[in-house]
């Protein structure tokens, strides 16, 4: 199938919210990959680490929305404040989430389930 087919139905199954993300990629993938990698959230954030995974996740899927929108479109920023809807989450500290994750978490996260589909797909 062409490139542009994929992406076309890529598109037409948005998640629209995280809860739809992690019916396909178990949370328990997305924990051992920020371990592994040692990458964690030591202080209480915003946007934690977990929740950067899911953003990467979004921007590969909701490619023509910007980043604060997929933030949003997810809900991934924590209220400031517990039970307090809060402001949005400044664009600086999205991009500095993103580059303190790093590219190894995400690689440990695509392996996990690709083997893990691969072997259920060889088992039928």
């Amino acid at each position: 199938m062409p490139l542009n087919l994929d992406l076309e139905l890529t598109a037409s199954v948005l998640p629209e919210s995280v809860d739809n993300l992690t019916k396909h990629i178990g949370l328990q993938w997305v924990e051992a990959a920020l371990q592994l990698s040692g990458v964690a959230t030591l202080r209480k954030r915003r946007l934690p680490m977990e929740q950067v995974i899911w953003l990467v996740v979004g921007m590969c899927l909701m490619r023509n929305r910007t980043i604060d929108d997929v933030v949003g479109k997810l809900d991934l920023a924590l209220p400031a404040k517990p039970g307090k809807a809060g402001k949005p989450i400044a664009q600086s500290c999205i991009s500095d989430a993103r580059q303190h994750l790093g590219a190894e978490p995400m690689q440990r996260l695509f392996a996990q389930p690709a083997t893990a589909w691969a072997h259920a797909h060889n088992d039928k």
